[in-house]
């Protein structure tokens, strides 16, 4: 049965869907946790401005989490294909792959006191799936990244200096997460459940908002990280 899940989409999202005259579309599977996570890491700035739109809907595939430090984190391995709906004519293809935490996620708010994302984005189709990247730095068409973002006081931080490697990660079946229709445009989203395995750290700098001149994520290990791996095509 297909089940409106117009629900898990943000603001953004909902634009594009009726930009494209469609209707995002599928399993009725997402639970109210699941959605507000969805949410309270696109909020704080989680692939902002990417995934055409998207972003909620790929983020809220996170079905499990561990603790690292006082947060509770997930792997993410997320890549996209979708139409220029900026009139460019280019499509825009890209990726990426990392680690998210949160900490007091509020379901039925749909937000989190703290958030943090760091790892390794790009455009094109070639996913990190083992390596390093250097936060704030970009090699052969791959950033490294990493943001930090508290809500009370509101702040976001974005990352100067770090390291993401991931050794490992192990992905097996998959399943439909959404289908978008009509218009002219059908979108088909997928999610496979598996592991990460590695390390990270960052120095993120204030850009906006009140709080302390820097934030530091000190290094982590994260081995066997509950993670997701999800990709969103269109054409």
């Amino acid at each position: 049965m297909r089940v409106l899940v117009r629900r898990v989409l943000s603001a953004a999202a909902l634009g594009m869907a009726a930009a494209c005259g469609s209707d995002i579309v599928g399993p009725p599977s997402t639970t109210p946790t699941q959605e507000a996570i969805g949410a309270a890491l696109v909020e704080a700035g989680v692939l902002s401005n990417r995934v055409g739109g998207l972003a909620v809907l790929a983020l809220a595939q996170i079905d499990s989490t561990a603790k690292i430090g006082t947060f509770d984190a997930a792997g993410i391995e997320i890549a996209w294909d979708l139409p220029d709906i900026g009139g460019g004519g280019v499509r825009d293809v890209g990726y990426f792959s990392g680690v998210v935490g949160w900490t007091g996620l509020n379901v039925s708010g749909k937000t989190a006191e703290e958030v943090f994302a760091v790892g390794a984005s790009g455009s094109g189709t070639s996913v990190l799936t083992n390596g390093s990247v250097v936060v704030n730095q970009c090699t052969n068409n791959r950033c490294g990244e990493a943001t930090y973002y508290k809500r009370t006081p509101l702040a976001f931080y974005n990352g100067t200096s770090g390291s993401f490697t991931l050794t490992a990660g192990s992905f097996t079946g998959s399943g439909s997460c959404a289908t978008s229709g009509g218009g002219g445009v059908t979108a088909q989203c997928t999610a496979t459940h598996g592991q990460m395995t590695g390390s990270f750290d960052f120095t993120a700098q204030l850009v906006s908002g009140t709080g302390n001149a820097t934030y530091t994520q000190p290094n982590a290990t994260y081995a066997t990280l509950p993670s997701v791996q999800v990709v969103i095509t269109a054409q």
